[in-house]
């Protein structure tokens, strides 16, 4: 082993002895010692001195910043102050010493000499915290702190620190407290170039060369682009832009480096104007960019001296346009709010729905009915999806080659008493096109939204068909092509079955769990789709291959016959066994059409075995 390695283990052998020595010498005293060394509110905490060999650094707060008063003048990272005060409030003593125990040679080995770091912090100029920071102890993750308290003597602590902690930036890591002490004041500089809450931001305002953008918005609402147009911006891309802005790292402009950043035509000056709650006046920024492309920016801001440097990459900031921070979504319906909904077309009447309570109603025939309600959520939910491919026109004094001149479309919805109307039309190579009644934006659509709004009133009604109890049914007959109908008897008061099957009883035959599953079926019978050009439809039902009659009592009139309701159905091709099938109530004017799976449920069997 050699010589220097040898001298080392035998020092480091020898601080270990010294320190069990000194702290069983001194644990008799340790009773009762506070775990809250300082006692104080973080905010509280109003000035912060740090005095470390020839550096003294001062800090003091604001309003809601830090600023670095001492040594340089400029807004203070609080991260780092936070670091400090919060470490101070939870330093947690393991042992006390006294300082009479410790001597001067222990002094020294504890670096608690003339050169420990100080710290004081302050609140309305009275001392709240003022110590002396020693080294590390052998014990992991402890420090000594000579602590002075008014009016006593110092008093010497073996203390246990916090949870690590992380400054902004996350290229630098600080493994404690006692390394962002150490730190010079101009590592103490806040690595934001602008510090407040994004949601108290009202309004923003981008010009160079001669464009100008300006967005606003007012609290808890989305933002609006008003100049160069008043349209709706899109929150998610405004919000992206504030929080770039608010997040970019920026480092102070080197001494002797030249503070004259030439601007080219391409990447004129830009100056970006912030309101927000809380401050007297806009934030006002000044970006300069380079000739060379890779070079820093240079930028100023209002409430901080000095002129700083962001990373080149943030010339993208001069690549915006007002089209890219507009809202791309065509429409923003509340689904929880809308009340009302209103399809025009040029070939069919005005479909009218409303809702009440928590269903949506179509109005049919002069009559309320209840309307399907996903298909009034896939509107809602298409329309919301919907993106605008294309901004075609801010202005346009000619609507025909949009095709707006006259709509083939309108859709209104109401919500919190007011309507928007958008209308559609077919333009220029067939394209669909947009425009809100009373603004002058058109935009132009997929296509494919207009199977979200069919204009037959007839694909809005609701799938259920039949609506009636289980406790007012009487009576169900099945007849499947040309065999003989089955005929079950239903006892509500008893919930049991009895039958007929050509002239005889077949009730010990009947399987209980079956017949009311196809009783279930109808009480609960949807229907897939309704069918538009019913011609087909009823041609292929003269023939049926299945009918379902049902009776049922009116619970309102318990002692009237029981009315017969009529289901009948047939492939949508003769003689086949279709994927889908054509059905029909009684004899209304209104076809539907059931799937393959729904028909075969309909005719299977509810006896055990046959008769």
């Amino acid at each position: 082993m050699r010589a220097k390695t040898t001298i080392s283990l035998i020092i480091l052998t020898g601080g270990l002895a010294w320190f069990a020595l000194r702290y069983e010498s001194t644990s008799r005293s340790t009773a009762g010692v506070s775990a809250q060394l300082f006692d104080f509110k973080k905010t509280d905490a109003d000035s912060i001195e740090i005095n470390v060999k020839d550096q003294n650094i001062t800090l003091e707060r604001r309003g809601e910043h830090w600023w670095i008063t001492a040594p340089l003048e400029d807004r203070a990272n609080p991260m780092l102050t936070g670091i400090v005060l919060e470490s101070l409030q939870s330093f947690e003593s393991v042992e006390s010493i006294a300082k009479v125990d410790l001597g001067k040679d222990g002094l020294k080995r504890a670096g608690l000499n003339g050169n420990a770091l100080k710290l004081i912090v302050r609140h309305g100029g009275k001392i709240i915290a003022n110590c002396r920071v020693g080294d590390r102890t052998p014990i992991e993750n402890t420090i000594y702190l000579a602590i002075t308290k008014s009016d006593s003597e110092e008093k010497i602590h073996v203390v246990r620190l916090p949870v690590p902690g992380v400054s902004q930036n996350p290229d630098i890591v600080y493994p404690d407290v006692v390394s962002v002490l150490q730190i010079p004041a101009a590592s103490w500089r806040d690595p934001a170039l602008i510090r407040m809450k994004a949601d108290s931001v009202r309004s923003m305002m981008f010009s160079a060369g001669t464009g100008i953008m300006e967005f606003k918005r007012a609290a808890n609402e989305p933002w609006e682009l008003v100049k160069p147009l008043q349209t709706r911006a899109s929150d998610e891309r405004v919000n992206a832009v504030l929080a770039a802005l608010l997040h970019i790292a920026v480092k102070p402009l080197a001494k002797g480096t030249d503070a004259t950043a030439t601007s080219t035509t391409e990447l004129p000056a830009m100056k970006v104007s912030i309101v927000a709650e809380g401050l007297e006046k806009p934030v006002e920024l000044a970006l300069n960019a380079a000739t060379d492309p890779a070079a820093d920016i240079q930028a100023t801001a209002s409430d901080r001296p000095g002129i700083f440097l962001l990373p080149a990459k943030s010339s993208n900031i001069w690549k915006l346009q007002p089209n890219d921070l507009r809202d791309s979504k065509l429409a923003r319906i509340p689904a929880e709010e809308v009340s009302a909904i209103r399809i025009r077309s040029l070939a069919n009447p005005e479909i009218i729905l409303n809702k009440q309570a928590e269903t949506w109603m179509l109005t049919r025939f002069g009559k309320a009915e209840a309307a399907n309600q996903d298909r009034v959520m896939r509107f809602i939910n298409e329309m919301n999806a919907s993106q605008i491919r294309e901004f075609s026109a801010d202005v346009a004094n000619n609507l025909e080659p949009f095709g707006l001149q006259q709509p083939f479309l309108e859709v209104e919805w109401r919500v919190k008493e007011k309507s928007r109307v958008l209308k559609f039309g077919q333009g220029k190579e067939n394209g669909v096109f947009c425009q809100y009644d009373h603004e002058p934006f058109i935009y132009r659509i997929n296509p494919l939204l207009l199977g979200a709004l069919p204009t037959e009133s007839l694909k809005w009604a609701g799938l259920n068909v039949l609506s009636f109890s289980t406790l007012t049914v009487k009576r169900v007959i099945v007849s499947e092509g040309a065999t003989p109908p089955v005929n079950l008897l239903y006892d509500a008061d008893n919930a049991t079955w009895s039958g007929e099957l050509a002239g005889k009883d077949i009730t010990q035959q009947i399987e209980r769990s079956k017949a009311n599953d196809l009783l279930n079926r109808l009480v609960n019978f949807n229907v897939e789709t309704w069918v538009s050009d019913r011609t087909l439809g009823y041609e292929a039902l003269k023939n049926p291959t299945l009918t379902i009659q049902i009776l049922v009592t009116d619970p309102l009139r318990p002692d009237d016959a029981p009315r017969p309701r009529l289901l009948t159905f047939a492939p949508t091709t003769a003689g086949r066994l279709t994927t889908s099938f054509y059905g029909r109530l009684d004899d209304q004017p209104d076809l539907f059409l059931i799937s393959r799976d729904s028909y075969r449920e309909l005719v299977a069997p509810v006896m055990k075995h046959a008769p």
